[in-house]
């Protein structure tokens, strides 16, 4: 009895101390438990905040806000990537160093600035810091996991645990970027290359040692985040001259996926992928009830229809231009993105849209209706009306959202 009281007091001591040296993500269970969406919303602005935070080698710690402990909380440094402004929670988080809120996500911007201007200044005191706006969507997804840092360390006095977690994991990431180097300059030194240039941009991108980087324990979040600045900056050296380096192969296919939400000034585009060494592009052309091409039976997104564009023609030309190949990339059964008329039209006129057990649709065409499949037969087909090296079916299945429960519709009961 003795030794497991012991432990039970060394548990009780350890598990604070631990929280402290590691950045709590908070996720709002309560949030997520209310619908299929919120759920949805709350786990993925979640895993996006720990997946950038794996990026910067920050530690941390997921924890749902109903299991919050004032223990946990003091002095430590949190991160609410998708939450609600739950009095309690506040509460807990009124003796922590650092809050970083994710404001807008759900749209919570104003109830979060009411919230905190309640709390008689605590936001002044305690170094909260809302965020109203979301990241720029040009922003890459490095430079967004540095700003995510940046708003947790910066101007923040670091627990001395966080101080010992973040050298030790730095530390491990300098010295695996110095081996990382030495290999890679043995490597490209005594490899043949067709190219030379090639070669020579390689070298002089790794020549430099990697930075010296001072990692003493100082409590001065600032001074950190100027470390994991020069760290990045090694990273991306080193990872940048290996990608020079690799010279490309016959009939390689190096390509990128591309979205777009307004007219796109396609010349730039083709530049930068040709600067860049690619050599394809999938270039999204529409979903199951929008294009951005001029269609014989789709309707165009608004703003391709008001400028009159056909993007798939814009970009073909472009491609030529510098030999890049482009495939049009069509999201199959997506309907979320059609106009509302057309909407209506599937959902209650023709009855085309998936439906779960409780007989509620998605906005999503049923993949068993051979009227979908004929829709989404032509929409393809179309497609090689235009100078394309490929078509690209994506989404040839049921949806995930709000649920994976499809498809109990008419259709696909009488089957």
């Amino acid at each position: 009895m003795k030794w497991t009281g012991f432990w039970c007091l060394t548990e009780l001591v350890l598990l604070p101390l631990a929280a402290k040296a590691q950045v709590l993500v908070v996720r709002d269970d309560l949030w997520a438990k209310e619908s299929p969406q919120a759920r949805f919303l709350v786990n993925n602005h979640t895993e996006t905040a720990e997946r950038w935070l794996r990026r910067v080698r920050l530690p941390y710690r997921r924890v749902n806000a109903t299991a919050l402990t004032d223990g946990q909380v003091s002095g430590g440094v949190c991160l609410l990537p998708a939450n609600r402004p739950d009095p309690s929670l506040i509460a807990k988080l009124k003796r922590a160093r650092r809050i970083v809120v994710w404001a807008f996500v759900g749209g919570q911007e104003k109830a979060w600035q009411q919230a905190i201007s309640e709390g008689n200044g605590v936001l002044r005191r305690n170094g909260w810091r809302l965020i109203p706006q979301p990241f720029d969507p040009q922003l890459p997804d490095g430079k967004r996991a540095e700003q995510v840092a940046a708003w947790l360390l910066e101007g923040t006095t670091l627990p001395l645990s966080m101080r010992k977690a973040l050298r030790e994991r730095w530390m491990a990431w300098r010295q695996k970027l110095t081996l990382k180097r030495q290999a890679w300059l043995r490597e490209i030194t005594r490899r043949p290359f067709s190219d030379g240039q090639r070669r020579q941009q390689a070298l002089q991108l790794l020549r430099p040692p990697v930075a010296a980087v001072p990692l003493t324990p100082t409590a001065n979040g600032t001074v950190w985040l100027q470390r994991l600045r020069t760290l990045l900056s090694e990273h991306q050296r080193i990872h940048k001259a290996l990608a020079v380096s690799l010279e490309p192969r016959d009939s390689e296919i190096r390509g990128v996926w591309l979205h777009t939400y307004s007219p796109t000034d396609w010349e730039r585009v083709m530049q930068t992928l040709k600067a860049a060494n690619f050599n394809c592009l999938f270039f999204r052309t529409g979903r199951g009830g929008n294009v951005v091409y001029k269609s014989r039976f789709l309707p165009r997104d608004a703003w391709a229809e008001k400028a009159d564009l056909d993007e798939l023609q814009n970009a073909t030309e472009a491609a030529k231009r510098y030999g890049i190949e482009l495939h049009a990339w069509r999201v199959n059964f997506h309907f979320g993105t059609a106009p509302d008329w057309l909407k209506e039209q599937m959902s209650k006129k023709e009855d085309r849209l998936v439906r779960d057990p409780d007989g509620k649709q998605a906005l999503w065409l049923n993949p068993g209706d051979s009227r979908n499949q004929g829709h989404e037969l032509a929409a393809m087909l179309e497609l090689l009306n235009y100078p394309v090296e490929g078509v690209h079916f994506d989404y040839i299945r049921y949806p995930e959202v709000p649920h994976y429960n499809f498809d109990y519709g008419q259709v696909s009961r009488s089957e």
